[in-house]
């Protein structure tokens, strides 16, 4: 929420860019960052730090191209085209464009694509951390005891780099890097 109340007190208050209400454009510009913040994280967590690049030239590069901010959605190419009303940018602009210009028009739509893009990100999210393949056991195969029986936990083992977590690693005592089993 605060990226929202952050553009729209610059593009609102400051430069006088959008006449629109400051709360309507406040809640747009953070479901735009949430979307957008949503998606990165999925491509980063299905492909690894390729999904940052990835998710650059998908949101950044087509999402502004495509988005209608500067240029209308109908002058661009009839395969960029679709790109406007799909991606967070696009939808989050024209919701934005609806709210301060038109009459809410493409508000309502806006809203709840960018909210289905949050949902989906988050279900997608959650299925990959719940089928992911990575398990962690201790080192010597006993089960995880608890501090309150007097057993000191073994070290555990990662036996899978897929999904593993920053807090994974530091209960192995590994680095990523570190292949071995």
């Amino acid at each position: 929420m605060a990226a929202g109340i952050v553009v729209a007190l610059i593009a609102g208050e400051v430069f006088h860019a959008l006449p629109g209400p400051f709360i309507g454009i406040a809640g747009i510009a953070a479901l735009m960052a949430a979307a957008s913040g949503s998606i990165t994280m999925i491509l980063l967590r299905l492909c690894g730090s390729a999904g940052v690049s990835l998710a650059t030239i998908v949101l950044l590069i087509f999402g502004n191209a495509t988005s209608g901010g500067i240029l209308p959605a109908d002058y661009l190419p009839a395969w960029l085209y679709p790109l406007h009303a799909i991606l967070p940018v696009g939808v989050g602009v024209h919701a934005i464009q609806g709210l301060s210009y038109f009459h809410n028009d493409g508000l309502a739509t806006g809203i709840a694509i960018l909210l289905a893009w949050i949902l989906a990100s988050t279900v997608v999210l959650y299925l990959r951390d719940v089928w992911s393949t990575t398990r962690i056991r201790p080192a010597d195969g006993s089960p995880h005891h608890h501090a309150a029986s007097g057993h000191t936990p073994a070290p555990y083992l990662i036996t899978s780099h897929e999904g593993a977590t920053a807090s994974d690693w530091v209960m192995s005592g590994r680095s990523p890097g570190d292949h071995r089993l």
